[in-house]
Parts: structure tokens; sequence; C-alpha cells
């Protein structure tokens, strides 16, 4: 048998993002409690706009005031390699 390369494993959903859409407060909640990792968002230029880590957390709270309107990726990376992205559309 053959292992495709370059191929990342599917990740069970581990995180939520809520509100959405939203205008100044976003929180990232994870299912359990993460030993660490980081909070990334991007525009839909792929520009990476904000970046939070943390450390033993249940949720990320993230203040996108500043950002402009549109859609937003915001992708959450653990210490162990698991990556999840989530689509949030900032509004006025």
């Amino acid at each position: 048998s053959s292992n495709p390369v370059g191929i990342n494993e599917i990740v069970p959903s581990f995180s939520s993002v809520y509100p959405n859409p939203a205008k100044d407060l976003i929180t990232v909640a994870f299912d359990n409690m993460l030993a660490g990792g980081s909070v990334e968002v991007y525009n839909s230029l792929g520009k990476q706009v904000m970046k939070q880590s943390f450390t033993d957390s249940k949720e990320v709270k993230l203040n996108i005031e500043k950002l402009n309107t549109g859609t937003f990726y915001v992708y959450v990376k653990t210490t162990d390699g698991k990556i999840q992205s989530h689509r949030v559309v900032k509004v006025k």
C-alpha cells in the first residue's frame, strides 16, 4: 500500500468562531483545552492582518474593530500540528 505525499490528514473540527458576521470582537472557542498555538487572521488577498499566540486556553478573543469590512479567514494552528480554518465576515 502507498500513502499520498503532501496531503494533510483531515482533522475533525476542534474549534468554532462567533459571532459571524462580526463587528468588533470575535471569540475563537476550542472544544477542549489546548496546550498552545496561534490564531491567525488573513484577508481575502491572503495577507496576514492579525496573529495572537495562546497557551493552555479554551478560547481566544480578538478585536477586529480596526479591520476593513469584508471576508477574513481565521486559522487556528496548534503546537501539535493541527490546523483549522474559519471564514468570518466583518461588518460595520
